[in-house]
């Protein structure tokens, strides 16, 4: 399965840098940009994105610097995407896992079998995909800047090899419970069709782990457009009260201050439930959607299921990964 990641910028912002500022003398004061990442920076994605912010720097003749943030010090994956959406950071490098909450049509990459080999996926997502997905992306107040290559990654589960692209309508199929709640329907339909063109990966006893997968989606989504809207709302609040101040506040810098009051009140809840889609998604066997899983050890463990009991009402508990 190819699994390529995205440069990305805020809408505005990071689609602004490249033009008003290289033709002309070396600025004063330069733009300063936040690029944050996941790699170690040992990693050669570390060292790729230095070798970014040199030429950027060097291009525009020092009025553009790109401070550079790796190893997830700016925030898990998941949080790199959302506060580069809503602007608190300039640029990162989100997967399509990450990308596909914001725009579903990402997940398409994902897809197993999808490209014959490297050359097939570099025509496929250098051409015809970023024509599609660029301009879903933006809707999303999402720039594309570029494709940047992580490579082949392998489709695998917790049950048994997958040599076959062929589906297989496995007995055992575990009925829809009765209690399942009206949103997660659609949700257990979904998932159901997908585990089935796996063969021999659904079974009966999975039933209880994915109505409760099912149902973390729906409080996760939930709470995901409920922080837009409180977003939204908030940004049209700061900007009158702005303006009954007599001050001045761009489009940007309002995004930015709603952006940190939502994830303030909000943020820990929805990395909890991120994290347990994520634990949820390894059971099943669907590991290529849980690469963000967390790893537990020792106390921490203990810590950590209190907290899911806490939160999920007894329902399964979180486990080692």
């Amino acid at each position: 399965m190819k699994r390529r990641t995205f440069l990305t910028g805020l809408a505005g912002t990071a689609g602004a840098v490249t033009i008003p500022y290289v033709r002309g003398a070396r600025a004063q004061t330069p733009i300063t940009l936040r690029f944050a990442h996941y790699a170690a920076e040992s990693h050669p994605g570390h060292i790729a994105a230095l070798q970014f912010a040199e030429r950027v720097k060097a291009r525009s003749n020092g009025a553009i610097q790109i401070n550079v943030f790796p190893n997830n010090s700016l925030g898990s994956p998941p949080e790199q995407i959302e506060q580069t959406r809503l602007g608190v950071i300039d640029m990162s490098v989100p997967t399509q896992g990450a990308l596909d909450k914001f725009e579903k049509a990402f997940g398409a990459v994902m897809l197993p079998f999808c490209f014959r080999d490297l050359d097939h996926a570099h025509r496929v997502l250098d051409g015809p995909a970023m024509d599609w997905l660029a301009p879903l992306a933006e809707k999303q107040n999402i720039i594309i800047l570029s494709n940047w290559e992580y490579g082949f990654r392998n489709l695998t589960n917790s049950k048994r090899p997958i040599n076959t692209r062929e589906p297989q309508f496995a007995e055992g199929e575990p009925e829809m419970p009765t209690g399942l709640s009206r949103a997660a329907r659609p949700i257990w339909k979904e998932t159901v069709a997908i585990m089935l063109t796996v063969p021999n990966l659904l079974s009966v006893a999975d039933g209880a782990v994915l109505a409760d997968y099912c149902e973390v989606r729906v409080q996760k989504d939930a709470l995901q457009t409920a922080m837009r809207a409180r977003e939204r709302e908030s940004v049209k609040l700061i900007v009158a009260q702005a303006t009954q101040k007599g001050q001045r506040i761009n489009a940007a810098e309002a995004r930015a201050l709603a952006a940190e009051a939502s994830l303030e009140k909000s943020g820990d809840l929805l990395n909890k439930l991120r994290h347990r889609e994520n634990v949820l998604r390894r059971e099943l066997g669907l590991s290529p959607s849980a690469r963000s899983s967390i790893r537990i050890s020792g106390g921490q463990k203990e810590q950590q299921n209190a907290v899911d009991a806490a939160l999920f009402n007894g329902r399964p508990h979180l486990v080692a990964v």
